[in-house]
């Protein structure tokens, strides 16, 4: 069974903001993560 988490990533841009990435979790050797371009001010 495949388990999806969102995570702020610890790179921050510019203006201070981090992106919000998607990892799906397929199994124990298969790992994606995807950059979703929403980026939010890291304090939050």
């Amino acid at each position: 069974m495949a388990q999806t988490n969102f995570c702020i990533g610890k790179s921050v841009n510019s203006v201070g903001e981090s992106e919000i990435s998607l990892r799906l979790y397929v199994s124990r050797d298969v790992r994606i993560r995807i950059g979703s371009d929403i980026w939010v001010d890291r304090k939050r």
